[in-house]
């Protein structure tokens, strides 16, 4: 079941490219696609201790630019979950690697992101 919905997530993301492409500009997307961004950030998560310890899992929502270079800038936390677990979503994002920047009548633009980064425990 959960491959099917990330098999559905995956399926709208690439939907959501080719539409935005037919128009004159696209959105900002992690350089190699979202597959690869999600590996970056499975490989790279240092579970917090703290959240290890008392169990917490969850998503933390995070807000961030995508600069017309294709850094990642102005990154906020839009809702948290505590226990260590926003400060490695930020660490993540401040050490992860360029975007295409979006791109609107040609140009490279910057663009507002939101996306959530989720913590869960091994089973």
């Amino acid at each position: 079941m959960i491959r099917f919905n990330f098999f559905i997530a995956v399926l709208a993301f690439l939907f959501y490219g080719f539409a935005a492409s037919a128009q004159e500009g696209f959105s900002a997307q992690p350089v190699g696609g979202q597959m690869v961004f999600e590996k970056y950030i499975e490989d790279n998560m240092q579970y917090p201790e703290q959240a290890k310890k008392f169990s917490i899992e969850g998503n933390v929502f995070v807000v961030f630019d995508i600069d017309e270079e294709g850094n990642l800038t102005d990154i906020m936390i839009a809702k948290g979950i505590g226990a260590g677990c926003d400060e490695e979503a930020m660490r993540l994002l401040n050490n992860a690697p360029k975007w295409k920047p979006a791109m609107q009548g040609g140009k490279p633009v910057r663009q507002r992101v939101s996306i959530p980064i989720r913590f869960r425990l091994p089973d």
